[in-house]
């Protein structure tokens, strides 16, 4: 496997990825890796104008019908903010749908559905430590980085191969969202903040595939 631009040959079969962060969710300012808290009302509808965002960009014409793009397969975050809405869109158009696990969001141990605030006032330093440097300095008890960042990978070789030539649409989170984008653009760990990932974010990432090689293209992000 490589990473990298479209190689240089005349014939490959291509896979589309479309990456959808969640909209805003319930609970305020927390600490919401593993625990499952609800969309937003305002955060659902957000996450219906970026998928039809997402239907409107150009695409093979194999992925369009009257130049609207259309998924093979729905992927999901088994959390209920994603999950919730992945539901809507596969029962709306009428597209399959999974749930794969290592979608969900990294846990943040002891923190883990915590405000904040109450983090701050408990223990500035490792809160301070935590957001200048997520990568260094994990929260009590969380998924260590390394290994949520591994997970994260081998799902994406996973759907790859298990995917290859279909359009895909993953419904995902924030930190998950930054990893796929770390990995494709063989980012080092110190790189993985570096991505802007707002509510309801889109990116399409285009894979190349050659004989037992894929190669990995970042369409666009945050469009």
């Amino acid at each position: 496997m490589t990473k990298g631009s479209k190689p240089s040959l005349t014939q490959w079969s291509v896979t589309t990825i479309d990456l959808l962060r969640h909209g805003q969710t319930e609970g305020g300012d927390i600490f919401r890796g593993s625990t499952d808290v609800a969309l937003t009302d305002e955060g659902f509808k957000l996450m219906v104008t970026a998928a039809d965002r997402l239907k409107l960009q150009p695409v093979s014409s194999d992925y369009s019908r009257d130049g609207v793009s259309y998924w093979n397969q729905i992927i999901s975050s088994p959390l209920i903010r994603c999950r919730s809405f992945a539901e809507f869109i596969s029962s709306n158009e009428e597209l399959p749908m999974n749930i794969k696990k290592d979608l969900r969001e990294i846990s943040f141990g002891d923190w883990d559905g915590r405000a904040f605030d109450d983090i701050r006032k408990e223990d500035e330093e490792s809160f301070s430590n935590y957001w200048r440097n997520p990568v260094l300095h994990s929260p009590p008890n969380a998924e260590p980085f390394s290994e949520f960042c591994l997970r994260v990978e081998q799902l994406v070789e996973q759907l790859v191969k298990e995917f290859e030539g279909q359009h895909l649409l993953l419904v995902t989170h924030g930190g998950v969202y930054r990893a796929i984008l770390n990995y494709i653009l063989g980012g080092d760990s110190f790189a993985f903040m570096r991505y802007e990932v707002p509510y309801a974010c889109i990116s399409r990432i285009r894979v190349y595939h050659d004989e037992d090689k894929h190669h990995f293209q970042l369409y666009f992000h945050h469009r």
